[in-house]
């Protein structure tokens, strides 16, 4: 059979019309991702403001763990350097026991529960030769955390890690002791 520009035609628009379903498959996918990252009761909800003092909000975005990093621009209208983070959450605690927390943070990161500062280490700093910990008696049940994080320059990178009771040492704050606050005090 010789092939024609008409043949040829008819088959590109076969092909556009499949490269259109997987385009559509996949915008579905990622919206069902974005939705499962709003509605999971697992994480924290982020709030990124431009400039490392907190100066205006500029995006919001669920975390599944304590745990980012970032070569570029955190979220739109937000430059690569001089951003800020605040993270809410609530900690749920399995055992009354002494819990001890560390961070490594390029740059600063200061962490909360219960309102209560657990560890401010807010500078300009590497990544690894930034580790703090600390130490805090908490009860059963659920308490609030908060994390505030900065990057002066460069790239962007913390991640937090808890122990104690019948958490294992070195595990990175996560599902299913790390929720997501209520509707009402998520903003």
């Amino acid at each position: 059979m010789k092939t024609t520009w008409r043949h040829i035609g008819i088959q590109a628009a076969g092909w556009g019309r499949t490269l259109a379903w997987l385009a559509a498959a996949a915008l579905l996918a990622r919206t069902a991702f974005w939705l499962y990252g709003w509605l999971s009761p697992c994480g924290a909800v982020a709030t990124i403001y431009r400039g490392e003092a907190f100066q205006k909000a500029r995006w919001i975005c669920c975390l599944r763990r304590l745990e980012y990093g970032c070569e570029g621009r955190p979220a739109p209208f937000v430059s690569r350097d001089r951003y800020s983070m605040r993270i809410k959450a609530r900690l749920y605690v399995p055992k009354t026991a002494v819990y001890d927390f560390a961070t490594l943070s390029d740059d600063g990161i200061r962490i909360r529960i219960d309102g209560q500062p657990l560890i401010d280490n807010w500078r300009e700093q590497d990544f690894y030769r930034s580790g703090r910990s600390a130490s805090r008696e908490l009860s059963a049940g659920f308490h609030e955390l908060g994390v505030e994080f900065c990057n002066f320059r460069g790239a962007a990178r913390f991640r937090v890690e808890w122990c104690g009771g019948p958490i294992p040492p070195r595990t990175v704050l996560g599902p299913p002791y790390l929720c997501k606050p209520p509707w009402k005090d998520r903003w």
